[in-house]
């Protein structure tokens, strides 16, 4: 055992050395100013019924080694600064009682929890943007407490079957909570204020509705403030289309009085695309309108997407339409009727295809052109390396005829004179 708790504080990172105490049975680094990274050598500690390392500044993933530990009886990672996915081999640790991820930056699904069959307590409450639902198998769970207050958890809590429920927190979650029994749960939202809006993860979201508070343009009934954190720098489409009654929405600060969203394609919900950049806060207004349907909850979609991932699925969509156009183009070849019958073009795709294919044809003949000037230029060089030198006037002058004047040599020489017997060409 490595209990480090009251001694002075610790400060620094932890070193990747810590996964060769591999006799280590249990580990107390709990209140220091340990930052950095959690090594993922810690899951050689295959020994580790214990791990304690709340209330210090650690960040970055939790790793998904701590899966290895099978012996980790308890685990408290509470009140750091972890971010991103609880990682889902965490539950290969079957031997877990304690399960403590409170107050950090957990993002995306709670993991099943109803894997671990020994679990006693579960506290993941203070994750805002922590989302998914809790498993039906948590109600035939044997649980003392469960705590998934102030998170994005959407659903309906299942109806524990022990005689002894747990004493659970819900509040400020998106939980349908009217069979909670033992449960402390805010049974009417408190989102229904600009102010009070409620933070939301990616994808798609359960959000409880609450009553109007006569803050908005879209003359809704029941409504809910939310608050979601772009993911990355594009567009985001945000929208209530999946709900089958008719909803309002608007995307805009609490200040603002933009109006209403267009309606989807289905006519009952409202779909809109901004621009955003990374990190920006999104304000967003859902209600709805009827009295009549019951609904006290509606389903909310957010989807962002990179810059570079609209121009890529802009270029598929492209790339997609020209080869389907050219197999449709070979196919109607085979049958073709003669030149003279073959009708003008009627679209603007079989034009593009005719100047593709003409510009390929264009190409093809520039390439067969250079080749042939190449050949002809390699040809006469070795031509030229194999032929003696030309301007060799003793040559010249040993073919002139036998009449020919001595006073001719000086005109050979000169390169003024050719004899026609001899045919040399000067």
């Amino acid at each position: 055992m490595l209990d480090l708790t009251k001694q002075p504080t610790l400060t620094g990172t932890m070193s990747t050395f810590i996964g060769l105490l591999t006799a280590l049975t249990s580990l107390h680094l709990n209140d220091h100013e340990i930052a950095g990274t959690l090594p993922s050598q810690v899951g050689r500690l295959t020994k580790l019924n214990g791990l304690w390392l709340q209330f210090n500044s650690l960040d970055g993933l939790v790793p998904s080694q701590l899966g290895r530990l099978t012996q980790l009886s308890t685990l408290d990672l509470s009140f750091n600064n972890f971010s991103g996915q609880i990682p889902t081999a965490l539950a290969n640790a079957g031997s877990l009682v304690n399960f403590f991820l409170n107050e950090n930056e957990l993002s995306g699904r709670l993991i099943d929890i109803s894997l671990f069959s020994l679990l006693k307590k579960v506290n993941v409450s203070g994750n805002a943007l922590l989302g998914g639902t809790v498993p039906v198998g948590v109600g035939m769970m044997a649980l003392d407490r469960l705590d998934v207050s102030f998170t994005a958890l959407t659903g309906r809590l299942p109806e524990f079957s022990g005689e002894a429920p747990p004493e659970c927190e819900l509040g400020a979650t998106f939980l349908d909570c009217t069979s909670a029994q033992s449960c402390a749960c805010d049974n009417e939202p408190t989102n229904n204020v600009c102010e009070a809006a409620r933070a939301i993860p990616d994808g798609t979201t359960q959000v409880p509705l609450g009553a109007n508070s006569a803050t908005n343009d879209c003359a809704t009934v029941k409504e809910a403030w939310l608050r979601w954190t772009a993911s990355c720098t594009g567009k985001a489409t945000i929208g209530t289309c999946a709900n089958n009654f008719e909803t309002r929405m608007t995307v805009r600060g609490c200040n603002d009085q933009s109006s209403c969203a267009p309606p989807c394609n289905s006519g009952v919900g409202q779909e809109v695309t901004v621009a955003v950049n990374q990190g920006d806060p999104v304000t967003i207004f859902v209600g709805k309108v009827s009295q009549d349907d019951h609904q006290t909850s509606l389903m909310l979609d957010i989807t962002c997407k990179s810059a570079s991932e609209t121009i890529a699925a802009a270029a598929t969509a492209t790339a997609v339409a020209p080869t389907a156009t050219a197999t449709t183009a070979a196919a109607a070849a085979t049958t073709s009727p003669p030149p003279s019958a073959v009708p003008a073009p009627s679209s603007s795709a079989e034009v593009a295809l005719i100047a593709g294919v003409a510009g390929g044809i264009g190409g093809l003949l520039v390439i067969l052109v250079v080749a042939a000037v190449v050949a002809v230029l390699l040809r006469r060089r070795q031509n030229g390396a194999n032929t003696r030198p030309s301007n060799t006037t003793s040559d010249a002058v040993s073919s002139l005829p036998k009449n020919a004047h001595y006073s001719d040599v000086s005109a050979v020489r000169s390169g003024q004179y050719a004899s026609a017997d001899s045919k040399l060409i000067f």
